[in-house]
C-alpha cells in the first residue's frame, strides 16, 4: 500500500526518467526506492523544483523567481554564508554614495530580477 502523500517525504519521476527517482527527504535523487513509497510522475525537473519550492524544499534545478520580497532576499543571503554576505551587502548599500540606491535597498515592495539597480556593482 502506498503511503499518503507528504511533500517532505515523496519520490519523483521527472520527465520520464525511471532510472533515478528525487527523494526531497534526501534532496536527491536517489537509485531505487522503498517498497511502498509514493511517488509522482512530473513532466520536468524545472516543474518539480517549483512544486517542492513552494514547501522550502529543494529541488534538482534552482528556480530564481521573477521576484522576491525584501524578507526573502536577505533570507537567501543570510543562508548563503550565515550572515556574511547579507552584512556585506547591507554595508555595501549604506556607504554607497547615490541616495536613492539606500532608498530602494531599505523599502522596496520587492526585488526584481530584471530591475537595474540590482545590477549596480561597486
Amino acid at each position: 500500500m502506498t503511503k499518503p502523500y507528504n511533500p517532505f517525504d515523496w519520490f519523483w519521476i521527472a520527465g520520464g526518467d525511471e532510472t533515478r527517482f528525487w527523494s526531497s527527504d534526501a534532496g536527491t535523487y536517489v537509485d531505487t526506492m522503498p517498497e511502498g513509497a509514493g511517488v509522482t510522475r512530473i513532466a520536468t525537473e524545472e516543474e518539480l523544483a517549483a512544486v517542492l519550492a513552494v514547501y522550502g524544499l529543494p529541488g534538482p534545478v534552482d528556480v530564481v523567481p521573477e521576484r522576491v520580497s525584501p524578507a526573502q532576499a536577505e533570507i537567501v543571503l543570510y543562508h548563503h554564508d550565515a550572515g556574511i554576505l547579507l552584512g556585506r551587502v547591507n554595508a555595501l548599500i549604506e556607504s554607497y554614495p547615490y541616495e536613492p540606491v539606500r532608498i530602494w535597498w531599505r523599502k522596496p515592495t520587492y526585488f526584481a530580477r530584471d530591475s537595474l539597480l540590482v545590477g549596480v556593482r561597486d
